[in-house]
């Protein structure tokens, strides 16, 4: 007995025409349905009388368009020139005009500049972050906090996000500081497990936490809970810090010494007795150079933006460099410095630190 079996492409090409029929009878009826709706919903007659629906043509010179222009940022930059401008480099420009107590209406509007990035993309990890960092260098601590607190929860895997808020706290002007809290959001970093790319950030942050038990005297409170091999007070002259805010970034921190000798990744070690840490080519950092008895002359700080392995919205990296002269002693000084990198293999100068002088 002979049996023809219909093949897998007949059956495919009978169900194809079936469906391409049942289709094109459904597209028709669709299109039936909505002709039929459109004519009703533009004219109903009712005995002689049409009625016709029409709608009001969009006037751009409404008031609530007015308001809107006179007030968005965003409609200001689309009818300016210098459009191309980032809301960081124009916060900048108001900010450094306010110090030169032109006006504190630049303050104000630059401030307002500033936190219209955070509209650009909600919950943007890198958004929040360069915005904090400039909130610090400015010493906006309580608009800082108010940022670095929300990337605790968004960001709870990177230990950054608890080292930028301890440090944050520990450096505010607030009367009632949380101790505790700050002594935990260090222990947290120094304890917590964390990817290998962050490996080393422990070690930057122990010498934090060093700086803070013997800053607030919370040594027979800390004593408690860590091996008391790790507690030591170590004051150095001169602490130079990088952090920055995208991941997955190569970002080289350079310092050439007096004597002309140059600290970074491949010289570690100095003839003076400078040091520089891990180089981090992930993560966020930091990056540490230190050095324990300084000589006199000048100290210049670079950065090098070696490369970035991801796309972000600002399309750039933002550096954060902490410089302390006197680390860790009664007559300690800071100055916190932020810049843009855009570049890759940009070399860029951040400071200069003259001993006996002040951070230029």
């Amino acid at each position: 007995m002979d049996i023809d079996y219909a093949s897998d492409d007949d059956e495919e090409e009978e169900e194809e025409n079936s469906t391409t029929q049942s289709r094109s009878f459904h597209d028709r009826s669709s299109y039936s349905r909505r002709h039929s709706f459109k004519k009703r919903l533009a004219t109903t007659n009712t005995g002689s009388n049409t009625q016709t629906i029409t709608l009001q043509n969009w006037d751009p010179q409404t008031p609530y368009m007015n308001k809107i222009k006179s007030t968005s940022y965003f409609f200001l930059q689309a009818r300016s020139s210098n459009s191309k401008q980032s809301l960081i480099d124009v916060f900048n420009q108001h900010y450094a005009q306010s110090n030169y107590n032109i006006s504190n209406e630049y303050q104000y509007f630059g401030l307002r500049i500033l936190t219209y990035a955070l509209e650009l993309e909600l919950e943007s990890v890198q958004l929040l972050r360069t915005v904090a960092y400039k909130l610090v260098e400015f010493d906006l601590y309580n608009l800082a906090e108010n940022i670095f607190r929300p990337i605790v929860n968004l960001r709870s895997d990177e230990p950054q996000s608890f080292r930028d808020l301890a440090l944050l706290l520990q450096e505010s002007n607030s009367e009632t500081k949380n101790l505790i809290e700050i002594s935990d959001l260090f222990k947290k970093v120094i304890f917590g497990e964390w990817d290998n790319c962050y490996s080393e950030i422990e070690v930057t942050t122990l010498h934090e936490l060093n700086c803070f038990i013997f800053q607030f005297h919370q040594q027979q409170q800390i004593l408690n809970s860590i091996d008391n091999r790790l507690i030591r007070h170590l004051p150095v002259d001169l602490r130079i810090v990088m952090d920055w805010d995208t991941n997955d970034t190569d970002v080289d921190l350079h310092v050439i010494e007096p004597t002309g000798e140059e600290c970074y990744y491949s010289h570690k070690n100095t003839a003076i007795g400078g040091m520089i840490s891990r180089n981090f080519t992930q993560g966020y950092g930091p990056e540490e150079y230190l050095v324990r008895k300084t000589v006199k002359g000048t100290y210049i700080v670079r950065a090098k933006y070696f490369a970035n392995h991801q796309q972000s919205l600002t399309g750039a990296t933002t550096i954060m460099v902490h410089i302390y002269k006197y680390y860790g002693q009664s007559n300690q000084q800071k100055e916190i410095v932020t810049l843009r990198l855009s570049s890759n293999q940009e070399m860029i100068d951040v400071c200069k630190v003259n001993f006996n002088d002040d951070i230029q």
